[in-house]
């Protein structure tokens, strides 16, 4: 990244602390953050539904516990198409420095080796 990305990169993250059971977000919501874990961990699910239904049948439920540098939830920002693929809730109190989705969006655009 050059120095006016570094620079965007700082001016629009800011810290942010979670406690248990709260949800980052839930499939379906809008992402408009992403979040890299400083300290704690979270619990994410993953909710597949079969290309071309419009039903809403879920086929398969996977989950992950995630920690430090974890990156809440990069495949919201590739594939989601700005709604949450995910449900994030906080299993161990959490400090995490967001980043909004258009920033995130912007450096991927200009760094394809993001």
């Amino acid at each position: 990244m050059n120095s006016d990305e570094i620079q965007l990169l700082l001016t629009s993250t800011q810290e942010v602390t979670c406690q248990v059971g709260e949800l980052l977000y839930k499939v379906g919501d809008d992402v408009t953050e992403v979040f890299v874990i400083i300290k704690g961990m979270y619990f994410s699910n993953f909710l597949l539904i079969p290309k071309g239904t419009t039903k809403e049948i879920i086929t398969k439920k996977f989950a992950m516990f995630h920690g430090i540098g974890s990156i809440i939830s990069y495949i919201n920002l590739i594939e989601g198409k700005g709604k949450a693929l995910t449900t994030c809730k906080v299993t161990q109190k959490l400090q995490a420095t967001s980043i909004p989705t258009e920033v995130m969006h912007t450096l991927i655009r200009q760094n394809i080796e993001f």
